[in-house]
């Protein structure tokens, strides 16, 4: 399982605000993806290789959402669109999108990913 990988680029929050107010759907999808893009970094660091990943099992989003925002799948799609081209069938998932008032340093998009490795 990773930590929450937040949507950081060159060492800072590159999407901050909530979705429906100051973050675009197109922002929140692109946030998605970014935190997907540190989520395999780390599972590739942690496993000793991509390949190693057997299965991703689950991600658990957290959308940093204004009230009557709605979108929080499709702005979760940002991470299951990467995570099922980089890993195929391997990459095939469960998930939970969830709202959220406040985030850790403002970030629009939280995601923890849970992967099946290889010995």
């Amino acid at each position: 399982m990773t930590s929450g990988q937040l949507p950081w680029e060159n060492g800072n929050i590159k999407y901050a605000g909530k979705l429906g107010e100051e973050v675009s759907d197109r922002q929140g999808y692109e946030a998605a993806r970014l935190c997907a893009i540190n989520a395999i970094s780390q599972l590739n660091q942690a496993a000793g290789g991509l390949e190693k990943i057997c299965q991703i099992v689950r991600i658990e989003g957290h959308i940093h959402a204004a009230p009557g925002f709605r979108g929080h799948p499709q702005v979760l799609n940002g991470a299951s669109d990467l995570f099922n081209a980089v890993f195929g069938e391997r990459g095939r998932h469960t998930r939970t999108a969830l709202g959220t008032n406040e985030m850790p340093l403002d970030a629009a998009v939280q995601i923890s990913v849970f992967a099946e490795v290889a010995d």
